[in-house]
């Protein structure tokens, strides 16, 4: 049984919208929240945490940091590995770091995650990867061949939010070589999936404590992409016509996945319902997630909270959801003017809760904030996603015409 007794400085590597909610609920459970950031004016050095200004990739700004915390999360999960790995042995007070970071390392890459979803019995898209040294060209036509459905290129390395994706069936011929190129360029490994038919996108939260103990999960939901970015998600699935048994094998993915790879904390579970009422996993994501958002306010315990109460081997709050939830995330549309400071939201409707980043600058596809709103009946819930799609397109015509 590991000893977490004594934390009462916990570090985040990372100043975003994650980092900032997780240093709200870290300060609600008592303790003293640490960003390295490169501002105050971040979206978590505005919320009370105690800022280190600096660059977690840089090892000097890692080794000052380290020993002011008594454990280490991530906001993302492209950590500097080795970076990391160095500056903690050059200082003398070293923190827990979790999760690990040889399983970081790992789930960071893409095609680390197909073998590790292999090893594990979960199904998954079929795929091919590009071998080191072998021809691109001769790659794709193998690719070709093998997925005549059509397939979808990937990055393995620092591919999100629709970036590090290439589709086929929708670009121009030729553009998949360029990808590859940039691929190549930037020294990133390089695989194609086949591309699923799937009838829904869905997502599950998953926790566990330290060393996967005690897995459990918040509820399956539906996430919905625009430009490859999460725009909405809706739950609980299964109160919106997704099969209960969906829910029981997503269920069944977290506990493999927990305690097959010892992953403490939140994690997130992305996949496909296909045509033929199967789940693929798409993806995941060792950390709090932008589909667990909805805990802010359809659950008695939040995401946030609950990776805490992992890292630290704490018992996990309740999660049992409000009957019908909706989460709408608030992305500057790709017309968006690049403005400083960024156009403030007007007032959700009844029924929602805003929460606003903070950041200065709106950019086409940035994640500026999102709304949650809870409902009793379906009724309710549907006439609430109407008022929250009417609100998101008076907030994208307020990012392209400003005011």
């Amino acid at each position: 049984m590991v000893d977490f007794s004594g934390i009462k400085n916990v570090g985040i590597l990372g100043g975003g919208q994650l980092a900032r909610m997780l240093a709200e609920a870290a300060r609600n459970l008592g303790l003293t929240p640490w960003v390295l950031t490169g501002s105050q004016g971040d979206p978590a050095g505005q919320v009370g945490a105690r800022l280190e200004k600096g660059d977690w990739k840089s090892a000097q700004d890692l080794q000052k940091f380290l020993p002011l915390v008594d454990l280490v999360a991530f906001e993302s999960e492209f950590v500097p590995v080795e970076t990391l790995r160095a500056a903690l042995e050059e200082v003398s007070r070293r923190p827990r770091v979790l999760p690990g970071l040889d399983l970081m390392a790992r789930l960071a890459d893409k095609l680390e995650q197909k073998k590790i979803l292999q090893d594990l019995g979960i199904d998954s898209a079929g795929h091919l990867a590009l071998e080191s040294g072998a021809d691109p060209g001769a790659w794709m036509e193998e690719v070709k061949r093998r997925f005549p459905g059509g397939w979808v290129l990937k990055w393995a390395r620092l591919g999100y939010d629709g970036k590090g994706t290439w589709i086929s069936g929708g670009a121009r011929p030729g553009d998949e070589m360029e990808f590859c190129r940039r691929a190549l360029e930037r020294g990133v490994g390089l695989f194609a999936e086949r591309k699923v038919d799937f009838r829904r996108e869905l997502a599950v939260v998953g926790f566990a404590g330290a060393g996967g103990r005690a897995p459990g999960h918040f509820p399956l939901v539906v996430s919905r992409q625009t430009d490859g970015i999460c725009h909405w998600v809706f739950g609980p699935a299964t109160a919106l016509g997704v099969d209960e048994g969906l829910q029981r094998k997503a269920a069944g993915y977290v506990e493999k996945l927990a305690k097959g790879l010892g992953l403490p904390g939140c994690f997130a579970v992305e996949m496909f319902e296909t045509e033929g009422g199967g789940l693929l996993v798409n993806e995941l994501a060792p950390r709090v997630h932008n589909t667990g958002h909805y805990s802010l306010d359809a659950c008695a315990t939040s995401q946030f909270e609950n990776h805490w109460r992992g890292l630290l081997d704490l018992d996990f709050g309740a999660v049992a959801p409000a009957p019908f939830f909706g989460m709408l995330n608030l992305v500057a549309p790709p017309r968006a003017r690049v403005a400083d400071p960024a156009p403030v939201p007007p007032e959700p409707p009844r029924g929602g809760r805003l929460y606003w980043y903070g950041k200065r600058e709106c950019r086409p596809g940035r994640k500026m904030g999102h709304v949650n709103f809870t409902a009793r009946s379906l009724e309710e819930f549907e006439g609430l996603r109407r008022s929250f799609e009417d609100y998101d397109a008076r907030w994208r015509r307020l990012c392209v015409e400003g005011g």
